[in-house]
């Protein structure tokens, strides 16, 4: 992010994707953290 960018309630945050990155599939688990927030984790049913 960059440095005094605001984000708000609802704004989604993109990325890119890395190299030898595959798609995701049922039973895996994505994970996502933002300093002074709790952890989030969601499993792909």
């Amino acid at each position: 992010m960059p440095t005094g960018a605001t984000v708000a309630p609802g704004d989604i945050i993109y990325s890119g994707t890395p190299e030898n990155v595959g798609p995701v599939v049922k039973e895996d688990v994505m994970e996502g953290h933002i300093d002074g927030l709790p952890n989030i984790s969601v499993k792909v049913v």
